[in-house]
């Protein structure tokens, strides 16, 4: 098996919009002009300068305080150079020890200024719940520092802001323990509160505010408050920024594919969705986050999120990979359950994200003869050609350890580590040998499986072992994966680099 390095997963916007369709090329694996890793720029915030995009985020250390507002510049949206602090601990005392979040960055164009606003708070606890304000003649700053407050005496948390078409400049912050979103309307240099504009929904606890405007038309889209766990966005409109909004109705599933949104920013004639996958949400530091990058779908004034059928390959950094086409386990936390999965672990069996052979993979231990564990994921349901890879490694062959494929409940191919090698079953019982494996030695299984003729192709490591095999049972489609250690069996089982296309 091939070890896998850090690498970036994007999505690239490309010129073809059909309908409501926006078409996105699949860029596979891209080198992100980084040299440490991976993109800290969470709750952050990107504009475009001319040909040039400029990401803000935060950086923090694992004691999750401010390090720095990092700045990077892309100008195709994969390939992202690290352009340094634009604000960090040494920008002045108030921020030495701190946390700053979800800075964002507006250009004022009458005063050629850069300017961010951001939540500031002691590092200690979230009781100051203030706005912060610094600004710069370079998108990359150093950025000045100006100080913290809190806007119009209303406690600040987390923010956005947004420059209307006229120029106006606005601030949007959860107020009041974060029951209230209250949009102010910012001085002309974007330096300071000019007034108190409007209160939104007073009472529904909504946070991660992202306001955009396409045609005459406003849009804000926030999440609830849920700590760092995952929850459902809403969205509302208006042709109004004080008057006039909508109630808030849903975008994308129940947990926005296990992230919150960070900001909305235009590509051309069209909006994309940047979002955070905090790794709070499993036990990580910040730093372990992870982004999606996600088109905005537009029928009329409505919008959605469609990311089964726009979305070909999530904005992944160095950290979890589970965008529903490849789980890797680099973002969970060591010895911990794996994020996402559904687990089941009877007595003297586990299953942990462990670092094995240099790589975090997730093990399944089984120490009775009388249970076993398994793990299962469910995906979008795919039909037709369906290629499955799995790397895995088992401590014992002949275990009956098995790779399962579904539709719902209903088994379409089951591979079991059988006595005579790896292999399927067909029907209820008829074992079929792929290959002799060996103990402790890790494989790449390819499965490529055709729904229409019920038949599948195996490979090992690349090489094509098995073709025109039948399906164990069968199925229309196929929308879970599925790994165990053996019934009546002990052993310990490893798997990690699970791509479904």
């Amino acid at each position: 098996m091939i070890r896998k390095i850090t690498v970036l997963f994007m999505i690239m916007l490309t010129v073809l919009i059909l309908s409501t369709s926006v078409a996105f090329a699949d860029i596979s694996i891209i080198n992100n002009g980084t040299n440490f890793g991976g993109v800290q720029a969470h709750g952050g915030s990107i504009i475009k300068v001319g040909d040039t995009y400029y990401w803000y985020g935060e950086n923090r250390d694992t004691n999750n305080l401010f390090v720095s507002v990092k700045v990077y510049s892309s100008t195709d949206l994969v390939n992202w150079v690290d352009r340094g602090n634009a604000l960090s601990r040494t920008s002045a005392t108030e921020l030495n020890s701190c946390n700053i979040e979800r800075p964002k960055v507006m250009y004022n164009a009458s005063t050629n200024q850069y300017v961010m606003w951001m939540h500031y708070e002691n590092g200690r606890d979230y009781s100051l719940a203030r706005a912060a304000v610094a600004y710069s003649t370079s998108p990359i700053g150093p950025f000045t520092y100006l100080g913290s407050f809190r806007p119009n005496n209303n406690m600040s948390r987390d923010c956005t802001t947004f420059v209307d078409t006229d120029g106006t400049g606005y601030f949007i912050s959860a107020a009041n323990e974060n029951a209230d979103l209250i949009v102010y309307r910012l001085t002309s240099d974007y330096k300071s509160i000019a007034s108190q504009v409007v209160t939104l929904w007073p009472g529904q606890k909504r946070e991660a505010p992202c306001m955009f405007k396409r045609d005459n038309t406003y849009y804000l889209i926030t999440s609830g408050c849920t700590g760092w766990s995952p929850n459902q966005q809403k969205y509302a409109t208006s042709t109004s920024i004080s008057s006039g909004w909508t109630g808030l109705t849903n975008i994308g599933d129940a947990t926005c594919y296990d992230s919150q949104g960070a900001c909305v920013f235009p590509v051309g004639q069209n909006f994309v969705y940047l979002t955070d996958r905090w790794a709070g949400a499993w036990g990580g530091k910040v730093s372990d986050s992870s982004y999606l990058m996600m088109p905005l779908l537009f029928n009329g004034t409505s919008v959605s999120l469609n990311y089964t059928d726009t979305v070909k390959v999530a904005a992944e950094f160095g950290a979890i990979a589970n965008d529903y086409r490849k789980y890797t386990f680099e973002g969970v936390l060591t010895n911990a359950d794996p994020y996402q999965w559904n687990v089941s672990q009877p007595t003297s069996t586990d299953i942990q994200v462990l670092s094995v052979d240099g790589d975090k993979a997730l093990q399944m231990s089984d120490s009775t003869t009388s249970g076993y564990c398994y793990a299962y994921k469910d995906f979008p349901a795919k039909n037709g050609v369906v290629t499955f890879n799995v790397s895995f490694k088992y401590a014992n062959t002949g275990r009956w350890d098995r790779i399962r494929f579904y539709n719902g409940t209903n088994i379409g191919i089951d591979i079991i580590n059988f006595e005579e090698g790896l292999g399927w079953i067909t029907g209820t019982s008829t074992r079929n040998v792929i290959q002799m494996i060996s103990a402790n030695t890790w494989y790449n299984l390819k499965i490529v499986a055709d729904t229409s003729t019920q038949k599948f192709d195996a490979y090992i490591n690349d090489i094509l072992i098995k073709s025109g095999c039948t399906f164990t049972g069968s199925v229309p489609q196929f929308d879970r994966i599925a790994l165990d250690t053996g019934n009546s069996f002990t052993n310990t089982a490893v798997y990690d680099d699970i791509i479904i296309n």
